[in-house]
């Protein structure tokens, strides 16, 4: 399906000729859509690859060609890359051939000025950094690219940056809330972050009362979950319980209301009807989406009405956002561009329900009415903690929040579905967010395909007798600590017959430290693989960094390598069993995964403990989901009592 570009439309004016710059999959996306739009003209692409396209509809020049075209044969040249990097190397290519600058749309890309400010002003000035920030919010330059080259220059003293925090507190403390948010967000970019300050980041959010900047506080509420995501050291016992709080202070902020006229109940307490709510569906590849897909074709195959519904938290990035755009952006347009797989990988007997609408309060007022329409006797939310509807919707509907990744969250439920009980009770321990008596146990896991090929080891350089480590992740170049990439390169330097494949992403600071390793081919990136049943035939054992995610893969895994990790509170460990981590630092992994190395038959058993373990797991899918719904009906008639309290 075509993504929804209509966010374009505020830049041009009915009759106007439109160049687009770069013809990649986004640049022929919006090709398509303005086809749709007859009050503009497409007078044609430019890309440096124009003289090898072929099969297209209207003209396209080499980029040295712009200088020859007429001024008055187009009135608005679109930047289409969605890169920084790139979109302002290509302003720069349009700015030297002489187009004038009024024509340049770069919807994806900051053209603005940047800060001035020097490092050392920033870390001992306060009354400097308090006059730049409020000057940034004043003249809404609305991008903390502004402040690119200051990031950059604190990024060179994070060596130094537990004797920096003390000048950063006393810094915070002159600042209000809102040059505080600017503030932390700017040392988050620097890397010169902890959970204290993260706490004192949502400590601020908190105090913003302004309903006219509920769209950049709706960024935030993305922002602060995947930032501790992305970084689980930036976690800390109350966090969960103060985003709850941001979560309902929000939500208050829009003029929401739901349909209870259209709400039907069902009089007996059954189970007839899910809705499943995502925070977004992407593609084949995508974790949550998977999880989505196989609960809904079991819920489906148990006779019960399904139906999917995206939330599409992410699409807000084009929109001109209050004081600055989100941190984590999403090169994302919205769910019903996977259209065609969701029709597919679902199948006919479920309905999956888009909201393609780019207003944020018109797009989720539009939800809560669907949900109202459709009453559900069960939502199964699985919106990964970014729902701020979930307010609402939880007060009308039976509500099961099923965690994508670890065991905590700052949403409202009626019931939370625990992967596994003890790791539960013991990381609701530390955080509190949820009442036990809400928790009911689920085994879940994503099940792993059939290898679609065979692979061999010599398409990677790799020997028969090779000990071949997998790391696989999309976001490996935060995941993967320092202390976690030393120890494991000091291992291969040690073993010269051990590799690791690294699959997924690079790491920047693996690239720059250890390029030995990579140019002797005994680490080698995989940046793309479609067959990870494939890889982990070829390999030894599954090398997990501490990190809340890759659940799925590591289940993928588990039929074929043992997995090597530390005990962590992410979503992997119910599978995986807190017995089978390891309760120790990188270098005992390390010592786990030797030991393998070294005995072929502890190698065998540990191998053969993994498979057993997820074959449990996914033979019981099915009616753990039965038992579910089963545990759940009676709930709802008042017949069940609390499973356990914490004393």
């Amino acid at each position: 399906m075509m993504p929804n570009f209509s966010y374009l439309l505020r830049y041009f004016q009915a009759g106007d000729k439109i160049l687009l710059y770069a013809r990649g999959k986004n640049g022929r996306d919006i090709y398509e859509f303005l086809k749709t739009q007859p009050q503009f003209q497409i007078f044609g692409f430019v890309d440096r690859n124009a003289d090898r396209l072929t099969d297209v509809e209207v003209p396209v020049f080499r980029p040295d060609q712009l200088k020859t075209i007429s001024p008055e044969a187009f009135d608005k040249i679109v930047i289409t890359v969605m890169s920084q990097v790139m979109g302002a190397e290509v302003c720069q290519i349009i700015r030297d051939s002489g187009v004038d600058e009024k024509k340049i749309v770069a919807p994806y890309t900051y053209l603005g000025p940047v800060t001035g400010v020097a490092a050392e002003d920033f870390i001992s000035n306060p009354p400097v950094v308090q006059q730049e920030i409020g000057e940034f919010i004043s003249r809404r330059f609305g991008n903390l690219l502004y402040f690119e080259p200051l990031v950059q220059a604190l990024k060179l003293k994070k060596a130094d940056w537990e004797a920096l925090l003390p000048s950063f507190w006393e810094t915070s403390r002159r600042l209000s809330p809102l040059e505080n948010i600017v503030f932390l967000h700017i040392l988050y970019l620097a890397d010169i972050f902890d959970a204290a300050l993260m706490k004192r980041l949502l400590e601020c959010i908190l105090e913003i009362d302004q309903p006219e900047l509920r769209q950049f506080l709706q960024g935030l509420f993305n922002d602060t979950s995947t930032m501790c995501f992305l970084h689980a050291e930036y976690l800390f016992p109350e966090f969960y319980n103060l985003r709850r709080n941001f979560l309902k202070k929000l939500c208050g902020m829009y003029d929401f209301h739901m349909q209870t006229d259209k709400i039907r109940k069902r009089a007996d307490g059954k189970i007839r009807k899910i809705c499943i709510l995502n925070h977004m569906l992407f593609g084949e590849k995508a974790s949550p989406t998977q999880v989505s897909i196989q609960t809904g074709r079991i819920l489906a195959g148990l006779g019960y009405e399904v139906m999917v519904m995206p939330l599409d938290v992410y699409t807000y990035i084009p929109v001109d956002t209050p004081v600055f755009r989100p941190v984590i952006n999403v090169a994302y347009s919205g769910s019903k561009e996977f259209e065609d797989f969701h029709k597919e990988a679902y199948g006919p007997a479920i309905q999956v329900e888009y909201t393609d609408i780019v207003d944020l309060q018109e797009k989720m007022q539009a939800q809560l009415d669907k949900l109202a329409a459709f009453s559900p006797d069960l939502i199964v939310d699985m919106s990964d903690d970014f729902s701020i509807l979930s307010y609402i919707y939880s007060q009308h509907f039976t509500t099961l929040f099923l965690p994508m990744r670890g065991y905590q969250s700052c949403s409202f439920f009626t019931y939370f579905a625990a992967i596994e009980w003890n790791v539960f009770i013991k990381i609701n321990s530390v955080y509190h967010s949820i009442d036990p008596k809400q928790a009911l146990e689920l085994s879940t896991c994503v099940c792993a395909p059939e290898p679609q090929a065979v692979y061999s080891r010599e398409k990677y350089s790799l020997a028969n007798d090779d000990f071949v480590a997998v790391t696989v992740g999309g976001r490996l170049n935060t995941e993967m600590s320092k202390d976690f990439i030393d120890v494991v390169c000091s291992t291969l330097n040690r073993c010269p017959d051990m590799k690791w494949l690294v699959v997924g992403s690079e790491s920047e600071y693996l690239s720059e430290n250890y390029q030995n390793l990579l140019n002797e081919h005994k680490i080698r990136y995989i940046l793309y693989e479609n067959d990870l049943p494939a890889l982990y035939q070829i390999c030894s054992v599954y090398l997990n960094p501490q990190r809340q995610g890759g659940g799925t893969s590591i289940c993928w895994a588990m039929h074929y390598i043992p997995i090597a990790m530390a005990r962590t509170a992410s979503d992997q460990a119910a599978v995986i069993g807190l017995e089978n981590m390891i309760d120790g630092t990188a270098e005992q992994v390390m010592a786990y995964v030797l030991e393998m190395k070294r005995n072929p038959i502890f190698y065998a058993g540990e191998r053969d403990k993994f498979r057993k373990r997820v074959l449990s797991f996914e033979r019981c899918q099915n009616q753990a989901w039965k038992n579910m719904i089963d545990t759940l009906e009676r709930r709802i008639k008042g017949k069940s009592s609390p499973k356990i309290s914490i004393e």
